[in-house]
């Protein structure tokens, strides 16, 4: 490090450089470059800095607001007597003061890292870049982007638009680009993508690279043009069809400066930055918050980021900048990123694949790696309530997904329209984070916490494991999914919004008419209310009024209250005029599509009245299990050697049989019954092949009491499926309600007379079914055993 000014060195250094004048004042046009360090998007925003100043008014009008100390007099900053210097920047949520001294690293072949060749001497640059640089920790710079940097050094507000995008209209970027640039509303800079070495050579342009935009013009013969520099000290210059180098067409002694047309702009670059003017806006509100980020079984949806309610209060234009603070550790990242990708390039390199004539791109450091995460910001027009999904209901306008510290969002808001402004993210890898939300304004606006549509918001962790993950309702396992009692005391708008830690597993989540019981399969006269098809990652189902919540007319019992369900893309059964649910005792069942698809989830149910939610416990929790053989369905047209009266393709038939049961007096059974597929090792599985291979079966299957001695085939029915009519198989199969193994009646003194038990199935109307059966499973309270199949 070299003092060049101040302290005990100043005569010598002034004497060496030459007067204050000739450190602090350019008498040329300026021609900055960079050197060695990695900072071509600081160098790009300083070029962009110092040609804005020579069209709109000399160095005064730029750095009279950020430099210390500053002759106003003359209009250019003054070297310090003591070697210290103050700046002021936009940095982390507000301007700051950043005091440096006047020692600055010099590289072999220049004074200076950043320097400017026709002001050889110019020291302020230099000065600028460390102030800057010591916001990010030093020289050790890890990238960024030149519309980052300009808003840090100028406060310029910072836009990046990506031209090679299919939802930008090129027309109105130019329009709206050229239009300002002249009249000195925005500072205009470009950076590249990702260019192979045969790419650059042959364009003249470095990969992930920024350059500054010093003029823009349309020609004689309409065509729309940049002037362009490329900061790179032995840089590149553009080498296609435009009018090439102005240091060959012109003659011009600037470094690395070309012509471009902006149709080559477009498909070769990847960014536009625009830093536009503050001044432009009569208001401006800045909110600073912290954000915890969700755990990932609730990241997928919006009900646990930052959530803001806009009122303006007259018609006009609105600006909303996001602006993530700088963190170390997100510093570190990006680092150890870049340094993973210089040692990959320098490995090419030394494999004979070095770039000729250009800087190294792990030199360029143009923007942050993806692994910082992406942030974004939504619009909505709700009320200024909160909202739960990005989709539902749609968002009006949506600020870039992006992975610079900044992204913007502008649109046109009108008066006294409520808005809901909501912060996002995508793959941020800190645990939690600080922001800046800055709104930008022609009309005053009114800003504050955006309230729950529903006051009353519940949480359930789960997960769906081994045992639960029992598929969507064409599974037989549909039953196993987890699912929860939901007892709400009085009619209420409601909301069920389920989402799913893994990002590739179909969710869905359904309010059915249970009674709080739990359900073995869905019919569309069963909902209430559904989130429809299974979505990725999250699902949402609500029943909501029309009228805003926030309205005088919002009371959930209020008669005149117009409504609609919500459900998914619009399937479910339920039409609710008022949008509510009654109360009531209700059963909330969440699945995925395929079974064993494993994964926790987070449920959260929202209402406008206290409301309990109750997990159901599986279908055979604390019970035993026993299963009876198979009874397969493998009739013959001819002979009676199978189970059942005649039978064959399409004929009509009968089938009885029983199986006895030895229990203990009052225990408590109920009975599974599934269609199974006979498989390897005469191992059963319910499948829904099976299920639909038996679905021309009409079957009933009865739990009976026998008298030990009676000559009747048909004993008491204790139980039976269906109510006692016979049923089609479906795929989640027939079920009892629990029954107990008593005697007939109570009996009058000692009675030594046992009863007996038995599975009785019935079964009409079946086809020869190779390798499918019909399986009984008993869940019991206490041991049970079943004996072989008998025909009757």
């Amino acid at each position: 490090m070299k003092a060049l000014s101040g302290h005990d060195t100043a005569s010598s250094d002034l004497e060496k450089f030459g007067t204050t004048d000739k450190l602090m004042l350019a008498r040329n046009d300026s021609d900055l470059v960079q050197d060695i360090t990695t900072d071509c998007s600081v160098v790009a925003s300083l070029c962009a800095i110092t040609q804005y100043a020579s069209d709109h008014g000399g160095q005064a009008s730029m750095l009279e607001a950020v430099m210390s100390p500053y002759d106003a007099a003359k209009g250019h900053p003054l070297v310090s007597e003591n070697g210290k210097y103050i700046f002021r920047m936009q940095f982390n949520g507000t301007f700051r003061k950043v005091t440096i001294d006047d020692r600055l690293p010099a590289s072999k072949s220049r004074a200076l890292f950043v320097v400017d060749r026709q002001n050889p001497y110019l020291l302020w640059p230099a000065l600028l870049e460390k102030a800057y640089l010591k916001l990010h920790g030093g020289y050790d710079f890890p990238g960024s982007n030149s519309g980052t940097d300009l808003w840090v050094l100028t406060g310029w507000i910072p836009e990046q638009v990506f031209i090679q995008s299919d939802e930008t209209d090129l027309g109105l970027v130019w329009t709206r680009s050229k239009g300002a640039f002249e009249r000195g509303h925005v500072m205009i800079t470009l950076g590249t993508g990702r260019l192979t070495s045969e790419e650059e050579t042959l364009l003249g342009l470095a990969g992930q690279h920024d350059y500054a935009v010093l003029k823009l013009e349309v020609d004689s013969n309409g065509v729309r043009r940049m002037l362009v520099k490329n900061p790179w000290c032995d840089g590149l210059v553009w080498r296609g069809h435009g009018l090439g180098s102005v240091s060959e067409t012109t003659r011009s002694p600037t470094t690395g400066t070309f012509w471009i047309d902006f149709e080559d702009v477009v498909q070769y670059y990847e960014s536009l930055y625009l830093n536009w003017d503050p001044s432009l806006f009569n208001y401006r509100q800045d909110h600073h918050l912290n954000w915890v980020l969700p755990k990932k079984a609730t990241s997928h949806s919006l009900a646990s980021n930052p959530q803001y309610a806009m009122v303006p209060e007259e018609d006009g234009t609105v600006w909303i900048l996001l602006n993530r603070h700088i963190q170390d550790a997100e510093l570190d990242i990006i680092r150890r990123k870049r340094q993973s990708v210089s040692t990959a390039l320098k490995d090419a390199d030394n494999a004979g694949n070095a770039k000729q004539g250009a800087a190294p791109t792990f030199q360029s450091g143009t923007t942050m790696p993806n692994d910082v995460g992406f942030i974004t910001i939504y619009v909505f027009s709700v009320d200024g309530k909160r909202v739960q999904l990005p989709d539902r209901p749609r968002w009006i306008k949506r600020a870039p997904l992006i992975d610079s510290p900044q992204t913007l969002v502008c649109f046109e808001a009108r008066r006294a329209v409520p808005y809901t402004i909501v912060v996002a993210q995508s793959g941020l890898p800190l645990p939690s984070y600080s922001f800046t939300l800055s709104f930008f304004s022609s009309a005053s606006l009114v800003i504050g916490s955006a309230l729950e549509m529903l006051a009353h918001q519940y949480e359930v962790l789960g997960e769906w494991s081994r045992a639960t993950a029992g598929g969507s309702v064409a599974s037989p396992d549909f039953v196993l999914n987890p699912q929860y009692a939901l007892i709400i005391p009085k009619p209420t708008p409601l909301s069920l919004l389920l989402d799913a830690e893994a990002d590739d597993v179909p969710v869905r989540v359904d309010l059915v008419w249970a009674r709080g019981q739990r359900v073995a399969s869905l019919a569309v006269r069963d909902l209430v209310v559904s989130s429809g098809e299974y979505q990725r990652g999250c699902a949402l189902a609500t029943v909501t009024p029309r009228t805003p919540l926030s309205s005088a007319a919002s009371s959930p019992t209020a008669p005149h209250m117009s409504g609609s369900v919500s459900s998914g893309n619009g399937s479910g059964s339920a039409g609710f005029g008022s949008g509510v649910v009654d109360a009531g005792t209700y059963t909330v069942v969440v699945s995925t599509f395929e079974r064993a698809q494993l994964t926790r989830y987070t449920l959260r149910v929202g209402s406008a009245v206290p409301i309990e939610l109750r997990t159901i416990p599986a279908e055979d929790s604390g019970k035993l299990r026993t299963s009876l053989e198979p009874l397969m369905l493998t009739f013959d047209r001819t002979s009676r050697s199978g189970h059942g009266e005649c039978l064959g393709d399409g004929d009509e038939c009968e089938l009885r049989a029983y199986a006895v049961l030895n229990a203990r007096l009052n225990t408590r059974v109920s009975l599974i019954v599934q269609a199974v597929e006979r498989r390897a090792h005469n191992v059963y599985t319910a499948t829904a092949a099976a299920a639909a291979a038996a679905s021309t079966i009409a079957l009933r299957v009865s739990i009976e009491r026998m008298t030990p001695g009676s000559s009747r085939r048909i004993g008491d029915v204790i139980a039976t499926t269906g109510d006692g009519e016979f049923l089609d198989m479906t795929v989640a199969g027939l079920r009892t309600g629990d029954s107990t193994l008593g005697r007939a009646s109570p009996q009058q003194g000692r009675d030594l007379t046992m009863p007996c038990f038995r599975v009785v199935m019935e079964m009409r109307k079946g086809r020869r079914l190779p390798n499918v059966g019909i399986r009984v499973d008993i869940l019991s309270s206490d041991r049970v055993e079943a004996q072989p199949w008998v025909e009757f």
